[in-house]
């Protein structure tokens, strides 16, 4: 029960930083194919809440311009829906523009 414990405490410390750094990964492996890219950050909805256990409210997610704007799903592919639902607060940041604010936020380039 403690390793239990032990790993969702674990998950929870860095799970929104993971989203941040997965999602620039991916706009980053797109980009690189030739693909116009977007970072998405959202507040989610009910199902996401419950996946973060109440403790994230948003997500960050890539979007690739492929036949419309897709996102990037959690093994790379690209779908037609986020990860989870959207209620609200909606952004969508050009790839540099969010990896320089978050550099701005946190003191150092963390995708270096």
């Amino acid at each position: 029960m403690k390793k239990v414990i032990l790993i969702l405490l674990v998950l929870l410390i860095s799970g929104c930083s993971l989203c941040r750094y997965k999602a620039v990964n991916d706009a980053e492996s797109y980009q690189s194919r030739g693909y116009q890219v977007q970072i998405t950050t959202y507040k989610q909805g009910w199902d996401g809440l419950i996946w973060g256990m109440g403790i994230w409210t948003h997500h960050a997610q890539a979007r690739v311009f492929e036949d419309g704007w897709q996102w990037v799903g959690e093994f790379g592919g690209l779908q037609k829906t986020p990860t989870f639902s959207i209620a609200g607060d909606v952004v969508n940041w050009k790839l540099e523009v969010y990896k320089a604010a978050l550099k701005e936020k946190y003191g150092a380039d963390i995708f270096d």
